[in-house]
């Protein structure tokens, strides 16, 4: 019996043989092939996601590139995660949960996605599908939510009663009731619990409901939907979130809030059934990994540098472009992934993180000579004596530690940081090395 998850490697290749146990229909290809359009509009990128070749009598094909996530086509569910799991121990299972859960972590830490510690630790359950994972965090938050304070607001409404209640509405009063006068047509304000915000949460999870496959997850989803039988069951789309008036009061339900647009604003359903026939949700792991270190270092490095920013300052390679004697301005513009000093105009260190394995080299130590031409041509621009090219590494390699003196006021210091280990548990382990790297 074929699988229908398949976990792969980011900038993997995979032929889907009978080695693998996962296949995919012509109609799960065709729904792929719809669904990386779409990506490519919203994350305004040439290639696609996930590449899938069909050819006559061989064996699909996927590619990966560089983005990690959850794709499902169908009943089928294609996970990516990081590349560096590959490297590691590719072939236990237990570190590709780890993947997942650091994956979460970097995502939660950057503020993608709300995960509190406690949702980490009770994850055993579903973490090896990302899809179900999120469900879980959807329905256990949800639930905790709600149990005891369902989320109550002040609904117009208007009907046609035996009694005053709020304003009068006289056209549809005298249409409605000039032969039978018993009745007023009304318009007023209740206080009750079948509201935009629970009705999003209802219809939320009754399409979960009709998509989970973890017995765990059904059973939280099961509860929410009994909580919710006095909620009217209404089909919600991207447009209604936009309907949201978050308060004070009802603040609280935003991260579960945030977790209901994602299924159905990056979902596609089945009018007929109510089904989520596709769905993704990725990331590109390249700016995933600038922002995670970005946030570690204004965290860890603030007692040292009053201003870290991220992709700023901005200024520009070439500050003047002239065409036939007429002066069209700047361009090739330049923005530091991350910037330290003392004030935000002059940065004293410059930080360049490169989601790649170097690989062991005696001269060039891995790093790429497009990359040195850059970090020299920050230093110059930017009058920074000390530029750091950062870099994820394995379990098993040692830290990197080596500059590169260009001239006397440029030198390039090489850095890796372990995305391996259980970065909830070992971030102060983390954040540690991450001050050590700025004492040159």
């Amino acid at each position: 019996m074929k699988n229908n998850i398949l976990t792969i490697f980011e900038y993997d290749q995979l032929r889907l043989d009978e080695k693998v146990n996962f296949s995919l229909s012509n109609k799960e290809i065709i729904i792929l092939d719809k669904l990386n359009t779409k990506l490519r509009e919203l994350y305004k990128t040439g290639t696609d996601v996930i590449q899938v070749q069909s050819l006559p009598n061989k064996p699909v094909t996927i590619k990966t590139n560089n983005y990690v996530g959850v794709i499902r086509a169908g009943n089928k569910i294609i996970q990516i995660i990081p590349k560096i799991a590959q490297y590691a121990k590719s072939n236990d299972d237990s570190y590709k949960r780890q993947a997942i859960s650091n994956l979460l972590y970097m995502l939660s830490y950057t503020h993608k996605l709300d995960v509190k510690e406690a949702d980490l630790a009770s994850l055993n359950k579903v973490n090896d599908n990302f899809f179900e994972v999120l469900i879980f965090l959807f329905a256990k938050n949800l639930l905790a939510l709600i149990q005891n304070n369902i989320n109550k607001e002040y609904v117009s409404r208007e009907d046609n009663l035996p009694f005053i209640k709020g304003k009068l509405q006289f056209s549809n009063h005298i249409k409605l009731n000039s032969i039978t006068r018993t009745n007023f047509y009304l318009r007023y304000d209740e206080f009750c619990e079948d509201n935009i915000l629970n009705r999003i949460f209802k219809y939320t999870t009754h399409l979960l409901i009709k998509t989970t496959k973890n017995f765990s997850n059904l059973k939280l989803l099961q509860e929410l939907q009994f909580i919710f039988n006095d909620i009217s069951l209404q089909r919600v789309n991207a447009d209604d979130f936009k309907k949201i008036n978050l308060t004070r009061l009802n603040k609280v339900y935003e991260p579960v809030l945030n977790l209901a647009k994602i299924f159905i604003s990056q979902s596609s359903l089945e009018m007929s059934a109510d089904n989520i026939s596709t769905f993704s949700f990725v990331f590109d792991m390249n700016l995933l990994f600038e922002e995670y270190i970005g946030t570690m270092i204004r965290r860890s490095c603030s007692n040292r540098f009053s201003s870290i920013t991220l992709q700023k300052p901005c200024r520009n390679l070439v500050e003047s472009k002239i065409v036939n004697g007429k002066d069209l301005g700047p361009v090739f513009r330049m923005k530091p992934d991350i910037a330290l000093g003392q004030n935000y105009k002059q940065p004293e260190v410059i930080v360049d993180t490169k989601y790649k394995v170097l690989k062991d080299e005696e001269k060039k130590e891995g790093v790429s000579q497009a990359d040195l031409y850059q970090m020299n041509a920050y230093s110059k621009k930017y009058k920074c004596a000390n530029i750091v090219l950062l870099y994820p590494k394995l379990t098993d390699q040692a830290d990197k530690n080596i500059q590169f003196k260009i001239d006397k006021n440029t030198n390039v210091h090489i850095r890796t940081v372990d995305l391996c280990r259980d970065l909830k548990i070992k971030r102060e382990e983390l954040e540690l090395e991450l001050k050590k790297i700025f004492h040159f």
